[in-house]
């Protein structure tokens, strides 16, 4: 195994063990907190800067270390189960992050953040192959459900998920803690914060492993359909699919009060390819994947009570390499004179007695440099600022025996050739936004902003937002929000080429959202809050594939609402209820494929005594439908069900957890990226989990 994933994970616990610290607590527990607190919780991503989520405009969930640590959760994915109006999909190696209906394959309408740094590559402009996000750094995360562009750009389209780590400059602590599960899964952490003079620094390493539930069965693939076809025998299914991975994650942040460096490396290998890149189970597959991100942030001196400005620059790299057995051995599939795999006059069928196999790889660096000012020195307004440039840089390589300009069979090295599935790119960005938080008077308060994005390759895009909170009494607010997003043509569907799925149009223009949303929020006492929001959005210059190349095609648009009910029925229990409804339709009114149509969550949190607490979430995900040329039945509705057993005596400075997720063992399935999958794509069945976790 490489370095990072190679260390033994009983060398890690030895030195976690071993570390001298002060004494720490917990996370605790969101029952320590009434739910007047608990929205005050301060929020980023909504403006740029600090507010509260109840006050920030825009419609935002939080996602604190507490409710990560009751539920049990390892990853991001696991620990956003049950945000409103946002479902989770799996794709073959990294999740789906649906808000409001927004659904497709490569997902790059939502923008994820580190600390506000965007970690999305360019290439796809989705979460990377791969990158799974373990949590032991994390302190929060937010959820920013509506466009996001005025304040972060490019993708902040459906919405922005920004997650937060812990501040260097905290009260020291040390934990570690491992987890073992089902389905052969272990997860070994370890967290430090100190203080050295007037310098915080956090350390937070993490490795992780799964083999993959191998009840996640298929009995048929696309090369089944091939098989058919074409005569062959060459097919994989039934079988299962291959979900096993194995992962390192490594945060190290130093602050002081006016500099803040940040450094992330993320490492995994041993990747299954769940279905198959094509559709076509390939067990034999491994991918693997990197991402590093290194932060500058300085406060500029001269700072007073009412002005203050920060530099900001940031590199990232995001790295990529599979081994793909695109279609098995003995496949016999149609290529025309030139060996091109489904190409063009194609006369005659092949047989790959090795399979199609194709080996991609790239290398994505990106360079970014921000800079913000804020001004309160105007009475009643809170100004923003900001400015930058950014650059990404990509490079692809590739080795394959098909469409390679030479003879199909052949393995070849086809970098640097027009044979490659994408070119060398570069893509250049520079914005300027201004925001301006006005207090009208004691009760309103209204936010305007607007961004604009020059790029290189697209042109220019301009997005405005416009907000009006309004504290109509102590207890009762509403968030009137208007806002335009844009979604960047990804790199992919601009430019990949010599690839027999999908190809690339370089006349591309960004996919375009206008979002009206209303929220209220209505609190009785400390102990029960609503909140009810309706919202509407329309889509344009849609990018689709069509007839296997990208176009800009059609329209969306729909109208939905989220309900969320917070209810602390007593101080040993917290109820949360949330249901979401969304109504997505094209131009022609037919209804958007894939996406549930409602979604429902309800989890709560229960001390039991003597040191025990309950904490269970059950889901219901809608039926969803499907494309419009897709005759099968839409896919069900189903029901999951997830519970966590907490014990921490009183006054220890360790807890033990066991927890069962999907406890009922339901059958639940989604769609895969093709529709020669008979029966969907099925869920994880039951897994169980024991955490084990100590404060030094």
């Amino acid at each position: 195994m490489q370095v990072g994933v190679r260390m033994r994970m009983g060398a890690v616990a030895a030195w976690c063990l071993g570390m001298a610290a002060m004494p720490a607590r917990g996370a605790g527990s969101l029952l320590d907190l009434d739910l007047d607190s608990l929205s005050q919780l301060e929020v980023r991503s909504a403006t740029g800067f600090k507010m509260a989520a109840r006050d920030a405009p825009a419609i935002v969930s939080i996602v604190t270390a507490a409710q990560i640590e009751a539920m049990g959760a390892n990853t991001l994915e696991e620990a956003l189960q049950g945000v409103a109006g946002l479902h989770i999909a799996p794709k073959n190696r990294q999740p789906l992050f649906v808000i409001r209906g927004m659904y497709t394959y490569d997902n790059p309408q939502v923008l994820v953040t580190l600390n506000d740094v965007p970690i999305n590559p360019v290439f796809t402009g989705s979460l990377g192959a791969g990158v799974k996000l373990p949590l032991a750094a994390v302190e929060r995360i937010e959820v920013v459900r509506g466009p996001g562009s005025a304040v972060f750009g490019a993708d902040a389209f459906a919405g922005v998920i920004n997650i937060v780590t812990r501040d260097p400059m905290r009260e020291p602590e040390s934990q570690a803690g491992l987890s073992l599960g089902a389905f052969r899964s272990a997860d070994l952490w370890m967290r430090r914060t100190t203080r050295v003079g007037d310098w915080g620094l956090m350390l937070a390493a993490e490795l992780q492993r799964s083999e993959g539930d191998r009840e996640r069965r298929i009995e048929a693939d696309q090369q089944t359909e091939f098989d058919r076809l074409f005569g062959s025998h060459a097919s994989r299914a039934p079988g299962a699919l291959d979900t096993q991975y194995r992962l390192g994650n490594l945060h190290v942040e130093l602050a002081r009060a006016d500099l803040q460096l940040r450094l992330w490396h993320y490492r995994a290998d041993r990747m299954g390819a769940a279905w198959g890149i094509a559709g076509a189970l390939d067990p034999d597959s491994r991918t693997e994947a990197r991402q590093s991100l290194a932060e500058l942030r300085w406060q500029l001196p001269g700072a007073t009570e009412h002005f203050n400005a920060l530099l900001r620059a940031s590199w990232s790299s995001y790295w990529f390499f599979a081994n793909y057995q695109v279609f098995p051995a003995g496949a016999l599939l149609p290529v025309n004179a030139q060996g091109d795999l489904f190409g063009a006059g194609a006369d005659r069928l092949f047989r790959f007695e090795q399979g199609a196999i194709g080996n991609p790889g790239s290398d994505e660096d990106s360079l970014r440099l921000d800079a913000e000012a804020h001004y309160s020195g105007w009475a009643g307004h809170r100004l923003r600022l900001a400015a930058g440039a950014s650059q990404v840089k990509f490079h692809a390589w590739e080795a394959k025996n098909f469409s390679n300009g030479v003879a199909a069979g052949q393995l070849v090295d086809v970098t640097g050739t027009p044979f490659v599935y994408a070119p060398d790119l570069q893509r250049r960005n520079r914005y300027l936004s201004l925001q301006d938080v006005w207090r009208l008077n004691e009760q309103a308060e209204l936010t305007l902003g607007l961004r604009v994005d020059r790029y290189n390759d697209f042109g220019t895009t301009r997005n405005p937002r416009a907000s009006l909170v309004w504290r109509h009494s102590p207890v009762l607010s509403s968030k009137w929000l208007y806002g335009q997003a844009f979604r960047a043509p990804s790199m992919k569907e601009q430019f990949v080429a010599s690839n027999p799925v999908n190809l690339g149009s370089k006349t591309l223009t960004p996919e375009r959202v206008r979002t009206w949303e209303w929220q209220l929020d209505w609190s009785a006492g400390t102990d029960f809050n609503a909140r009810l929001a309706f919202f509407h959005y329309r889509m344009s210059d849609l990018i689709r594939l069509v007839s296997g190349v990208y176009r800009n095609v059609g329209q969306l648009s729909a109208p939905g609402a989220e309900l969320e009910l917070d209810w602390r029925p007593s101080d040993h229990s917290h109820v949360r209820l949330n249901h979401s409804v969304q109504r997505a339709r094209d131009a022609e009114g037919r209804v958007a494929p894939y996406a549930p149509r409602q979604i429902s969550s309800l989890a709560l949190e229960h001390r039991l005594g003597a040191g025990l607490s309950l904490q269970a979430q059950a889901r219901w995900v809608g039926a969803r439908p499907r494309l419009n040329a897709d005759t099968r039945v839409p896919l069900p509705a189903y029901r999951q069900l997830d519970v966590q057993l907490r014990w921490q005596p009183a006054g220890a400075d360790w807890s033990a957890s066991l927890g069962l997720r999907n406890a009922l063992n339901a059958a639940a399935t989604e769609p895969a990226d093709s529709n020669a999958i008979v029966g969907d794509v099925p869920l994880a069945g039951r897994a169980w989990r024991l955490d084990l976790r100590r404060s030094f």
